[in-house]
């Protein structure tokens, strides 16, 4: 069974005649400016909706830089899209160029065959024209990728049907186990969300933030002693949301950076500069032999978009900490006592600490939520493990195993008054979880 139907475009590349090329200038074909030329013309004459569509399948697979023929693979429903696109590059880089189609099919096999038979026609022209300046290293490189034409094509004989298999193996991994590792992580914090609300005094957080409330009453006590050590405390939490924020901003950048079309650096620029790109895009294809899973461009898109909304979200979560924290620095040194005011109280400046510590929780969740999306990189299975190692420490650096013994204890008759205080604590907990208006 054939999950996609493509069609596989055998071509060949010359100088065009009718335009001037200098003589620095000699046109270098790699897969990475080759790409590009493609794409560019695809966005010109179709537009963005026109390049989306033809993305799913698109890649340049095979590039002979000596005899300048290609191989394609596109999509069946759009590979006269992509045919018309190719017929209007009229440059690669700064190089005039041509396009001539040798061969199409619909199967990889029978691509190959005609582009070895034209590999050895066109190397025992090229033979003739160059002559005896032909050199070992240019045989060589030739020899390589008829080579590699023929090797690929004796395994796709013998192992096309496994190979099939396990491709659609591999897309029911990504399909099955990161909506699973995803639905993970996002029960445990709906869960811990309940816990906090119904139950506070059995959780970190609730802890935390009965803890912060006593700690805002006690420096607004008297604050001729305790005010210069409150605002060195909230200083000390807005330079650690500070280092998040300013963090999670710069990995944005980076992953902004790689997703971009030009991250190859300047090798679709001019004809000269392709082999650095070349380089790069093979070992970039070397490096996706080790990713169990999909090594898709848009499947890489995504990864990287999720990971890109992860560090997004915890640069706004530390902003919005460092807004209520500073809001805070000076609330806690107005002597609410004596102004009496309804609007000022010490309930509602421990409310506001306590939000400014939720966001600077909610801004390091993001960054634990992207340490699974980088796995996720390398397959959907070391994503899903990291999700479940994830929710298991997390779970022990969420919850109060100590308040649960006591809650036992209580209930078998060691200590009557546990339980009173325990309820008491409970109630106090809901008010210091609780958005205080």
């Amino acid at each position: 069974m054939v999950g996609f139907k493509n069609r596989y475009l055998v071509m060949e590349i010359f100088l065009d005649p009718d335009k001037e090329l200098g003589v620095d200038d000699p046109i270098i074909v790699t897969q990475f400016n080759l790409s590009k030329a493609i794409k560019d013309s695809i966005l010109v004459n179709f537009g963005e909706c026109g390049l989306g569509s033809s993305l799913g399948s698109f890649q340049v697979k095979y590039v002979n830089p000596i005899t300048k023929l290609i191989i394609i693979r596109t999509s069946r429903e759009e590979y006269q899209k992509v045919w018309a696109a190719i017929t209007m590059v009229t440059s690669i880089g700064n190089c005039p160029v041509l396009f001539n189609l040798l061969d199409i099919s619909g199967c990889i096999r029978t691509c190959k065959a005609a582009a070895l038979k034209c590999e050895e026609a066109k190397l025992e022209q090229h033979k003739l024209v160059v002559g005896t300046g032909l050199t070992d290293e240019v045989k060589r490189q030739v020899h390589s990728c008829i080579e590699k034409i023929k090797i690929s094509k004796t395994l796709d004989e013998h192992s096309s049907p496994h190979a099939a298999e396990h491709l659609l193996f591999e897309q029911v991994l990504d399909y099955s186990l990161v909506p699973a590792g995803l639905v993970v992580m996002v029960g445990y914090h709906l869960w811990l969300l309940h816990r906090l609300l119904k139950h506070p005094i059995r959780t970190v957080i609730g802890i935390n933030a009965i803890n912060r409330r006593i700690w805002v009453h006690a420096m607004m006590e008297d604050m001729s002693k305790n005010g210069v050590l409150a605002v060195q405390t909230l200083r000390n939490n807005i330079m650690a949301s500070t280092l998040l924020a300013s963090t999670a901003i710069m990995l944005s950048s980076v992953i902004a950076v790689l997703m971009s079309p030009a991250r190859g650096g300047g090798g679709g620029g001019g004809c000269s500069g392709g082999g650095g790109s070349s380089t790069n895009n093979q070992g970039a294809g070397g490096a996706l032999e080790f990713v169990f899973g999909d090594r898709s461009q848009l499947g890489s898109a995504i990864k990287f978009f999720c990971i890109l909304v992860c560090f997004l979200l915890a640069f706004l979560f530390n902003v919005q900490s460092i807004r209520y924290y500073s809001h805070a620095s000076i609330l806690v040194n107005v002597p609410f006592k004596k102004l009496s005011s309804p609007y000022l109280t010490g309930d509602y400046v421990a409310g506001i600490v306590n939000r400014g510590s939720y966001f600077w929780s909610l801004g390091l969740r993001a960054f634990y939520f992207s340490f699974p999306l980088f796995l996720w990189i390398f397959g959907p299975l070391p994503m899903f493990l990291s999700c479940i190692a994830l929710v298991v420490m997390l779970y022990f650096l969420d919850f109060t195993l100590e308040f649960g013994a006591i809650g036992a204890d209580s209930t078998t008759g060691v200590d009557a008054g546990v339980l009173n205080h325990e309820d008491e604590d409970e109630e106090q907990g809901r008010q210091s979880v609780g958005l205080v208006q």
